[in-house]
């Protein structure tokens, strides 16, 4: 048999007969309807075994949708050739929607556990969604559909369903209201808290490059990546907004996982790439907040 490849399976139509009772017919499609319009026990029968070859290498198949693919091509399967989309139509008669999607879930960590997350790898990552989303792949009927079919399963944290509904946040901890900045030439920011400090550099006519660079660095061989808030490049170094700190770096103790992973990775970014970071705390914020709410229009509470 040929090797396989993708293309050898998209223009691989084997069956121009029935295997059962060799009527013939002019396309492969037309075979594997006809067994499954033809109601005696022969065909039934052969068509459910193969439904269930179909299930077998699904949920064994490790590898993705390719190596499903490639085994029922070797098998000769009469769903061999079938779009991808027929084929989870055709394994969801078979497995529920939870079963579907732990196997979903189980295959893709996996995948994350093997594939080295290397700077080199994200970035490839990155350009390939890019390019699938200027291509108009993630605009398909199927894909919009899977979206809204996702968006009606998601968690949601309006009212009761917000973990911090009727309860008031921490001593000086503020509100993240993530968003664009009209005033801040459409800037997205992620924070009041970043968006005010935006405001106070432009007021005092300071240059400032927003998110400027990523950092890559590696922490017990697992490869993490920190993003510096804001880059002063006449005075070369970095301003970062920590609600969370109550007095820039020395007072950073927060022991919350996100804190305590980012300490961790700021700690080496500065080390490795000999930076200079200034972390702006509860203290900073509240000194600036008093100095300059008055004189900025648009300050955010």
């Amino acid at each position: 048999m040929a090797k396989y490849s993708k293309e050898t399976y998209k223009n691989y139509h084997f069956l121009k007969e029935c295997p059962l009772c060799q009527k013939e017919y002019d396309e492969h499609w037309k075979v594997v309807n006809h067994i499954r319009k033809t109601k005696n026990v022969l065909h039934q029968t052969f068509l459910k075994e193969q439904e269930k070859e179909v299930i077998d290498f699904y949920v064994k198949n490790e590898k993705g949708r390719w190596n499903t693919k490639k085994m029922l091509y070797k098998e000769r399967n009469i769903f061999a050739g079938i779009s991808h989309e027929k084929l989870l139509r055709l394994i969801a008669m078979y497995l529920s929607a939870d079963e579907l999607e732990k196997i979903r879930i189980e295959r893709i960590s996996r995948t994350m556990k093997t594939v080295p997350k290397t700077a080199k790898h994200n970035k490839k990552v990155s350009i390939a969604v890019k390019k699938a989303w200027k291509d108009g792949k993630f605009h398909t009927e199927e894909m919009i559909k899977a979206r809204e079919l996702g968006y009606l399963k998601r968690r949601s944290y309006v009212g009761e369903g917000n973990p911090m509904f009727g309860r008031s946040p921490g001593k000086g901890a503020g509100f993240g209201k993530g968003g664009k900045r009209a005033d801040l030439n459409n800037q997205y920011f992620r924070s009041t808290w970043e968006a005010n400090v935006a405001r106070i550099l432009e007021l005092v006519h300071r240059p400032y490059i927003f998110e400027k660079e990523r950092f890559y660095v590696t922490i017990d061989n697992v490869e993490y990546s920190y993003l510096p808030d804001f880059y002063l490049p006449t005075k070369n170094f970095y301003y970062e907004v920590k609600g969370h700190s109550k007095r820039g770096f020395k007072d950073w103790t927060c022991s919350c996982d996100v804190c305590v992973k980012n300490r961790l990775k700021m700690n080496q970014i500065i080390v490795q790439y000999n930076l200079k970071i200034f972390i702006i705390g509860n203290y900073e914020y509240k000194r600036l907040r008093r100095i300059f709410k008055d004189s900025i229009l648009e300050w955010e509470e």
